[in-house]
């Protein structure tokens, strides 16, 4: 019996629409956040649970300025845990370093690390937890290149503590590291990485310059919008949760340039910035991430901000790729900024927080521009003479006139 019962008309369903493509995927999200005001005060506690002695990673001199990496430091001895400080890390964490730490983590017996500062610091500490636990130097585990070492589960415990609403290091198990010597940059990814417990503190982020603020937001949206523009696939839910990430983005990133000390404003950022580079991230879509790619061998060859690039490229990388997602890009623009003119909008949006530079702003040399193209490609291609952005191949002359365009 139809549960409509008997003697009432059956609806006629063709729900053929459902089954053209076959959404696929696997979903693993192990960490445990503690989220929300004044959380830093629990890391003793957490911190006990995790070991007795820690590995502290953190940046060159902000953490020291602002006084929280003394409170944490004196928070994490009361609770009895050891706290061993390694300092120093900078913009787009180097190999050498990394390797360094690694040493002294290995050589001071410690039983997890905990990073806490922005993106660079975030990663540096998970390629410590694997430096210190495996042969070699981190840079034979760059997953990009066609032959490399497997992360185990060895890899030291993870704690992460973001100062900045950007990366999502916190919540991921992926960890972006440059080769100083080759001006190479790419990541590794692995389950073994993701931390066990991150803190995201919101009040934490209030001390952060606008200039970076926005910088950073950019690179939240940047996350989950290439996926979303090169999907080859048809999900509506990743569709409309990456909307939902963007547009939190949109409306919260302008109020925290302007005014920092807004704390809604920044919890908004926060969370999203966790979710944008989480494995939520294009969920079932099938979608790459280009622009992160064509960056990564800017930052990797001057050093500059990740976000200042991203910044610079976006209206560039998407103004090239606009007649193969032309649709895509109509939808976007009228979901986000009810406009259909999404290029238009989106770099008004950021013009208008006063945060767009050109790359020769930004220092970049025009020179190498062809260099870092043969770099994007050698680093990212997997042995193809391309990378793929969703339906295009981006080839070395494609990304040549990007740089060129965004100089």
């Amino acid at each position: 019996m139809w549960p409509w019962g008997s003697g009432v008309q059956i609806p006629s369903f063709t729900p053929i629409h459902f089954y053209l493509t076959m959404i696929e995927f696997n979903f693993y999200w192990p960490t445990r956040f503690v989220f929300g005001r004044a959380k830093i005060r629990n890391i003793g506690k957490l911190a006990r649970e995790m070991g007795g002695k820690m590995l502290l990673v953190t940046g060159r001199s902000s953490m020291r300025r602002t006084g929280i990496l003394d409170m944490v430091i004196n928070s994490v001895k009361s609770s009895g845990v050891e706290v061993v400080l390694f300092e120093g890390i900078g913009p787009n964490p180097k190999a050498e370093l990394i390797d360094e730490g690694g040493k002294i983590a290995k050589d001071e017996r410690c039983e997890f690390v905990t990073g806490i500062g922005g993106g660079s610091v975030m990663d540096a500490a998970k390629g410590i937890a694997i430096s210190a636990t495996h042969l070699g130097s981190i840079w034979e585990y760059i997953n990009s290149f066609s032959e490399f070492k497997e992360v185990t589960s060895l890899a030291l415990p993870l704690m992460e503590v973001p100062t900045v609403a950007g990366t999502g290091s916190e919540g991921n198990g992926t960890t972006v590291i440059t080769n100083e010597k080759t001006h190479e940059k790419s990541f590794v990814k692995s389950e073994f990485i993701f931390p066990k417990v991150s803190i995201i503190d919101p009040e934490l982020t209030l001390s952060v310059p606008p200039e970076i603020t926005g910088e950073c937001g950019v690179d939240i949206i940047c996350h989950v919008l290439e996926p979303y523009l090169t999907a080859t696939s048809q999900f509506s839910a990743s569709f409309r949760i990456t909307e939902a990430i963007i547009k939190v983005v949109v409306e919260s990133l302008p109020v925290a340039v302007k005014d920092g000390s807004n704390i809604n404003a920044r919890e908004n950022l926060s969370w999203a910035a966790t979710l944008a580079c989480s494995p939520f991230r294009g969920l079932g879509l099938s979608g790459t991430g280009p622009l992160h790619h064509i960056e990564h061998a800017v930052s990797g060859w001057f050093d500059i901000s990740h976000g200042a690039g991203l910044c610079a490229l976006l209206p560039h990388w998407l103004e090239y790729i606009a007649d193969d997602i032309s649709e895509r890009l109509r939808e976007f623009g009228m979901e986000i900024f009810g406009e259909e003119d999404a290029i238009r909008a989106l770099r008004k949006w950021i013009e208008g927080m006063g945060i767009y530079k050109t790359l020769g702003e930004l220092g970049v040399d025009k020179k190498l521009f062809n260099q870092m193209a043969v770099d994007t490609i050698r680093v990212c291609g997997r042995g193809e003479d391309f990378i793929l952005g969703g339906t295009r191949k981006l080839f070395v002359n494609d990304i040549t006139r990007i740089y060129e365009n965004a100089f």
